[in-house]
């Protein structure tokens, strides 16, 4: 650690924390101020790169892929990032962290990153740090996950009521999302979804729609084909929605990350063809890309104004031959592969 950074580190109390990643090699040398090292309880025999990996490997292996999205944000966009964990140190008592980060230098052959890491448990002890037991952790994490659940739900209810929908609509959504979340999280591990991200992308999912508040009734509730310009006034509704998730202040960062990502990007396609951006293959999220699938697959089994239900082999068939746009071919691979789960989840809810 440069002399400058540390002495302004010195007396401070918080941890903060540098790492120097080396772009060639992907070796990662990350040091840690005296605070940090003390809260962590981090070796003092292991140097920068040991240093790094034992940091790491002590992080719950749910939050994993949220810490490689962290650095990877980081590095390859260049943004101000921060992100909540929990850290096991001992194997029997746990932590609940958070970790800011940004780019503090960027050459040819190198990145450094530095930010701030701090124990947000509880009241602080010693070090500024609170113990809390699994089985405390456990019902603190559900009863956060429930809460963020009903307050997106209840709120995704009101926008299909809205929109003179079926209430089933959100409740099918939400299923079929976590169905094929879940078999990518199984099989396509280069998407970073684990068993909790799937789980909080179905959570999301009824709040793929929620910038239609904003849209007016004119347009939201026309029974006949939108104009052009209606049309254009409609698709606002992606970006609309980003602004509501945003003043959601209730929600914790990970719900609100997912929740962002559906909103903002379902109406995008895999061809490029979608909007608000025009974003196309993997540059679209894989949170999105499963809420419009599992979003297309109940409008076309569910009746509308305007049309009659399909059956779930016909909306199967429609979806597999690209009658409905272009979906990733990962994602449809998953889609036949759950057809008979999500065809008893349709009998279920649409009787």
């Amino acid at each position: 650690m440069n002399g400058n950074f540390d002495n302004v580190l010195k007396g401070m109390q918080m941890g903060l924390w540098r790492v120097r990643v080396n772009i060639k090699t992907g070796e990662h040398i990350a040091e840690f101020n005296d605070y940090a090292n003390e809260m962590l309880h981090l070796p003092e025999e292991l140097d920068g790169a040991q240093l790094f990996e034992y940091w790491r490997s002590h992080i719950d292996s749910d939050y994993q892929s949220d810490i490689d999205n962290f650095f990877s944000r980081i590095m390859d966009e260049g943004l101000e990032t921060e992100v909540q964990y929990i850290w096991n140190p001992t194997g029997e008592r746990e932590l609940f962290m958070r970790i800011k980060g940004k780019t503090e230098e960027r050459a040819e052959d190198y990145v450094v990153l530095s930010g701030v890491i701090d124990d947000i448990t509880g009241t602080a002890g010693s070090w500024g740090v609170s113990y809390i037991n699994r089985q405390e952790n456990e019902k603190l994490t559900y009863d956060l996950q429930r809460q963020n659940s009903e307050i997106i739900e209840a709120l995704g209810t009101i926008v299909e009521f809205r929109n003179m929908e079926s209430v089933s609509h959100v409740r099918c959504v939400k299923i079929f999302s976590e169905i094929l979340a879940k078999y990518i999280s199984d099989n396509y591990p280069e998407y970073g979804i684990t068993n909790r991200i799937a789980k909080i992308i179905a959570n999301a999912s009824p709040l793929h729609d929620v910038g239609k508040i904003e849209i007016a009734d004119m347009i939201l509730l026309k029974p006949g084909r939108l104009t052009r310009a209606e049309f254009d006034m409609m698709k606002k509704h992606s970006e609309l929605g980003v602004e509501i998730i945003d003043s959601l202040t209730m929600l914790d960062d990970t719900y609100k990350r997912y929740c962002r990502e559906i909103v903002l990007y379902h109406h995008e396609r895999y061809d490029g063809r979608g909007y608000p951006m025009g974003l196309s293959g993997d540059e679209i999220p894989m949170s999105a890309q499963i809420v419009a699938l599992a979003d297309v697959y109940d409008a076309l089994i569910t009746p509308r104004i305007y049309k009659d239900a399909y059956t779930p082999k016909q909306a199967y068939n429609m979806i597999i031959r690209g009658e409905c746009g272009e979906f990733n071919p990962k994602l449809i691979h998953a889609f036949k592969e759950v057809r008979e789960e999500l065809e008893v989840i349709a009998e279920k809810y649409k009787k």
